[in-house]
Protein backbone atom coordinates (compact mmCIF):
# COMPACT_ATOMS: atom_id res chain seq x y z
CA UNK A 1 0.00 0.00 0.00
CA UNK A 2 1.52 3.44 -0.75
CA UNK A 3 1.11 6.09 1.71
CA UNK A 4 1.11 10.34 1.98
CA UNK A 5 1.57 11.36 5.07
CA UNK A 6 0.63 14.59 6.12
CA UNK A 7 2.02 16.60 9.26
CA UNK A 8 -0.12 19.16 10.39
CA UNK A 9 1.54 20.24 13.69
CA UNK A 10 0.85 23.11 16.10
CA UNK A 11 3.06 23.21 19.21
CA UNK A 12 4.98 20.28 19.90
CA UNK A 13 5.66 19.88 16.49
CA UNK A 14 9.22 18.31 17.31
CA UNK A 15 7.51 15.79 19.13
CA UNK A 16 5.12 15.00 16.26
CA UNK A 17 8.29 14.55 13.93
CA UNK A 18 9.50 12.82 16.14
CA UNK A 19 6.84 10.42 16.51
CA UNK A 20 6.80 10.65 12.67
CA UNK A 21 9.55 9.61 11.59
CA UNK A 22 9.30 5.76 13.23
CA UNK A 23 5.76 5.66 11.85
CA UNK A 24 7.53 6.08 8.31
CA UNK A 25 10.21 3.47 9.19
CA UNK A 26 7.64 0.92 10.31
CA UNK A 27 5.05 1.34 7.30
CA UNK A 28 8.46 0.73 4.79
CA UNK A 29 9.29 -2.67 7.14
CA UNK A 30 5.82 -3.87 6.55
CA UNK A 31 6.17 -3.70 2.59
CA UNK A 32 4.31 -0.30 2.41
CA UNK A 33 5.75 3.10 0.42
CA UNK A 34 5.67 6.17 1.95
CA UNK A 35 5.52 8.46 -1.42
CA UNK A 36 5.16 12.10 0.04
CA UNK A 37 5.55 13.43 3.38
CA UNK A 38 3.98 17.07 3.41
CA UNK A 39 5.10 19.27 6.33
CA UNK A 40 2.01 21.54 6.97
CA UNK A 41 2.04 24.19 9.90
CA UNK A 42 4.55 24.71 12.76
CA UNK A 43 6.19 21.22 11.40
CA UNK A 44 7.80 23.53 8.25
CA UNK A 45 10.39 24.69 11.51
CA UNK A 46 12.18 21.53 10.82
CA UNK A 47 14.26 23.11 8.42
CA UNK A 48 15.80 25.48 11.21
CA UNK A 49 15.88 22.06 13.40
CA UNK A 50 19.38 20.60 12.52
CA UNK A 51 19.11 17.03 14.50
CA UNK A 52 15.45 16.45 13.03
CA UNK A 53 16.31 17.33 9.52
CA UNK A 54 19.05 15.12 9.26
CA UNK A 55 16.97 12.02 10.76
CA UNK A 56 14.56 12.98 8.07
CA UNK A 57 17.28 13.56 5.11
CA UNK A 58 18.78 10.07 5.57
CA UNK A 59 15.06 8.67 5.83
CA UNK A 60 14.51 10.54 2.70
CA UNK A 61 17.71 9.07 0.96
CA UNK A 62 16.76 5.68 1.65
CA UNK A 63 13.17 5.78 1.15
CA UNK A 64 12.74 7.69 -1.87
CA UNK A 65 9.80 9.63 -0.68
CA UNK A 66 9.10 12.93 -1.66
CA UNK A 67 9.80 15.73 1.31
CA UNK A 68 7.12 18.63 0.66
CA UNK A 69 7.71 22.13 2.66
CA UNK A 70 4.32 24.28 2.42
CA UNK A 71 5.48 27.29 0.81
CA UNK A 72 2.63 29.30 2.41
CA UNK A 73 3.49 28.25 5.93
CA UNK A 74 7.22 29.16 5.63
CA UNK A 75 6.38 32.30 4.41
CA UNK A 76 3.67 32.63 7.19
CA UNK A 77 6.79 31.70 9.76
CA UNK A 78 8.79 33.96 8.15
CA UNK A 79 11.46 30.93 7.16
CA UNK A 80 13.69 31.65 4.56
CA UNK A 81 13.69 29.19 1.57
CA UNK A 82 16.75 30.60 -0.43
CA UNK A 83 18.85 27.58 1.15
CA UNK A 84 16.25 25.10 1.18
CA UNK A 85 18.04 21.58 2.64
CA UNK A 86 18.77 19.06 0.27
CA UNK A 87 15.91 16.55 -0.17
CA UNK A 88 12.80 18.89 0.34
CA UNK A 89 10.66 20.30 -1.88
CA UNK A 90 9.41 23.87 -1.37
CA UNK A 91 5.63 23.17 -3.02
CA UNK A 92 2.27 24.93 -2.59
CA UNK A 93 -0.69 22.60 -1.68
CA UNK A 94 -1.50 21.26 -5.25
CA UNK A 95 1.65 18.78 -4.69
CA UNK A 96 -0.16 17.98 -1.19
CA UNK A 97 -3.43 17.46 -3.85
CA UNK A 98 -1.31 15.43 -6.44
CA UNK A 99 0.65 13.24 -3.74
CA UNK A 100 -2.60 12.71 -1.91
CA UNK A 101 -4.17 11.68 -5.72
CA UNK A 102 -0.99 9.56 -5.95
CA UNK A 103 -1.17 7.64 -2.52
CA UNK A 104 -3.77 4.75 -1.16
CA UNK A 105 -4.21 6.29 1.91
CA UNK A 106 -3.28 9.57 3.45
CA UNK A 107 -1.88 9.55 7.60
CA UNK A 108 -2.46 13.21 9.24
CA UNK A 109 -0.11 13.61 12.31
CA UNK A 110 -1.00 16.74 14.27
Amino acid sequence: MKFCLLINAAKQWPTTLQQALPLARAMAAEGHAVNAVFLYGEAVKLIEHPKLLKAWQQWQQHSGARLLLCSTQLQHWHIEVDSKPPGFEVVGLAALTQAMEQADRTVELA
